[in-house]
């Protein structure tokens, strides 16, 4: 709660149903000039201590009306410190109570709205927030230890001491008795831990509605997502590593005429314009809020102490923001619509009695080479104004990468090309920054997803030659396009799927018709990856049920082990998450065929083999 002005109602009811006999607020946000009795709770006394100049702070303290006290004033501390104080008389015993605030550093935080220049704000808004931490919470270095396992109960140490005070007698006296009475401890100590554990998740999991806490409890039991802690070796320098990572992506200059080109060209003559909009401090502070990331960036701030502030610096930070604009990632469109369309290509030239081929096309570090002033100039191409482009330029411009191995950082390299991974504006501005690649082909049809790109087309059985050398003379556009792009299509791992007949596949083996990119020919599979979706040339996706199945049957055995310790909710909630969710990815996309094809009992069976298992644990 903050502000009593706005939580006061649902306080004094729990109040009520606790019956609490002394609780302090702090941030009361109550004015010297408000009426106490506004505030004012049956059976409790009221005490206040309210910010003298400005807004927000102060603090007040609520006693159950019959306990004896006596307020006190305590003068050493430091003078911004807003607190109360008093002795409590309880049967004859004193006992000091306090409520603290600390506010944090006195910012003027308003001082960023006279300021223009958006460097100039983030830097005042990025210093103040490091003074505050530097002030109220400086670092510490802290020797860590293993961590303790959270079931850890009173039993289970005993028992934990006691069988190691039994194993070192009997490495003293080798006497047969010694070792009887180790082995009895040591089993009784396994049955106390699974007790402690059982427990343990009864009491966190069996009614958790959280799922927040739901799955940091399964984290910090090492039960889900273990990470491997394996580093490469000391011969690696994280300088070197970090040099390599910031070159990535440079395999080709991007043609210059390319760029003028886009500059003064309008894509279809287009006069409306893309602009950003300002946003409201409540959209902000509901865009922190939604922020996960631990991540530290170079400023050293991370979006913890960004939250620990955003209520006073929040018009400072609106202000940045205003001019340094996000937008997400497009709205329903997702891996699964994107085979659908594919797939409907597909199936529709089958239904047609036409054959099919698809080629996966493969670039290297797609992200990483994409050019910036190519990027803007092509953001200029599709309308965007000029406001806009000066805030991606700021955005893709200027910078520096880290690379962290262990405890050792790297010193910051700036990154000259590609586009931030792992941002919502990445597979964006890539989008963007490939969409005039179907304007290549005339004999194939683009299917893409970010920089996932497959070509589809299809023919009759006895036109095989002339279509093609139409797809060939489409690769090598391609291949030039990509080129003039700074993208490196990766020959080696391109490669083609023929959706044919067997009488047809062996005319194209005879005939040594095949595709090539450049002057390497593609390798022919009879099953192709795209987007996470095995396909296979008969169209059965048995490849791909067998794949999944064994995936979720692989998950399902290694959560067998806590089958005895979980409790029946969350063992449903984990086979939900971890095991159908693999059986169920873009289901859609494949999922009639996969009917017609008599597949049902393979992904029933791992289905069903969940459940079996989850009811017998």
């Amino acid at each position: 709660m903050r502000s009593l002005n706005t939580g006061f109602d649902e306080m004094s009811a729990l109040t009520t149903d606790f019956g609490f006999d002394i609780f302090g607020v702090t941030e009361s946000w109550l004015s010297p000039s408000t009426p106490s009795d506004h505030y004012e709770i049956p059976g409790y006394t009221l005490l206040r201590a309210d910010r003298a100049v400005g807004t927000g702070g102060g603090v007040a303290l609520y006693i159950k009306q019959g306990m004896v006290f006596e307020r006190i004033q305590i003068t050493s501390v430091d003078p911004g410190i807003e607190l109360i104080s008093l002795i409590l008389k309880i049967r004859g015993v004193k006992l000091c109570v306090a409520v603290v605030y600390r506010p944090p550093h006195n910012v003027k935080w308003e001082a960023a709205k006279d300021m223009n220049n958006t460097e100039d704000i983030n830097a005042f808004v990025t210093s103040k927030i490091i003074d505050i931490y530097d002030a109220q919470a400086p670092l510490v270095t802290k020797r860590v230890t293993k961590k303790k396992a959270p079931w850890r109960n009173e039993e289970v140490i005993m028992l934990t001491k006691l069988k190691n005070k039994l194993r070192s007698k009997f490495a003293k006296s080798r006497q047969e008795f010694e070792w009887t009475e180790y082995k009895k401890a040591r089993n009784r100590l396994n049955g106390a831990i699974r007790n402690a554990k059982k427990n343990f998740f009864a009491d966190k999991l069996a009614d958790c509605k959280d799922p927040r806490a739901f799955w940091r409890c399964l984290k910090q039991s090492d039960i889900v997502g273990k990470k491997n802690n394996n580093l490469p070796p000391k011969a690696f320098k994280v300088s070197e590593m970090n040099e390599y990572f910031v070159n990535m992506g440079s395999f080709y200059q991007v043609n210059e005429d390319l760029i003028s080109s886009y500059n003064q060209e309008i894509y279809n003559g287009e006069k409306k314009s893309f602009e950003f909009k300002e946003v409201s401090e409540y959209e902000v502070r509901s865009v922190i809020n939604e922020i996960t990331s631990r991540a530290v960036g170079v400023d050293k701030l991370s979006i913890a102490m960004i939250k620990a502030v955003s209520p006073y610096a929040i018009e400072a930070i609106t202000h940045l923001m205003n001019t340094s604009l996000k937008k997400g990632f497009r709205k329903n469109h997702s891996t699964c619509t994107a085979l659908l369309n594919m797939f409907a290509d597909v199936f529709g030239s089958r239904d047609a009695g036409r054959c099919s081929s698809i080629i996966m096309l493969d670039y290297s570090q797609a992200f990483d080479s994409i050019s910036h002033s190519l990027l803007l100039a092509k953001l200029k191409h599709f309308g965007f104004h000029e406001s806009a482009i000066v805030w991606f330029k700021s955005y893709l411009e200027k910078r520096l990468q880290v690379t962290k191995l262990g405890t050792d950082i790297s010193p910051p390299l700036e990154k000259l090309r590609g586009v931030p991974q792992g941002s919502c504006l990445g597979p964006i501005l890539f989008t963007l920054y490939t969409a005039d690649l179907s304007n290549c082909v005339s004999h194939c049809k683009v299917h893409a997803y970010a920089d996932d790109c497959q070509l589809h087309f299809s023919y009759e059985s006895d036109s095989i030659n002339q279509v093609f050398a139409g797809v060939n003379s489409d690769l090598e556009r391609i291949d030039d396009w990509s080129r003039k792009h700074g993208l490196k299509l990766n020959a080696e791992k391109c490669m083609i799927l023929h959706i044919a007949p067997p009488t047809v596949c062996q005319k194209i083996l005879l005939g040594d018709m095949h595709v090539k990119l450049g002057d390497k020919m593609l390798m022919v599979s009879d099953t192709v990856k795209t987007l996470g979706v095995v396909l296979d040339r008969g169209l059965t996706f048995s490849d791909h049920i067998t794949h999944v199945s064994q995936l979720a049957l692989g998950r399902l055995r290694g959560l067998y082990r806590y089958r005895s310790i979980l409790p029946e909710s969350a063992k449903l909630q984990l086979v939900q998450s971890l095991v159908l969710s693999v059986l169920y990815y873009c289901f859609p996309a494949y999922g009639q065929q996969h009917y017609q094809g008599g597949n049902v009992p393979i992904a029933e069976a791992a289905e069903h083999r969940s459940a079996l298992r989850l009811q017998h644990s």
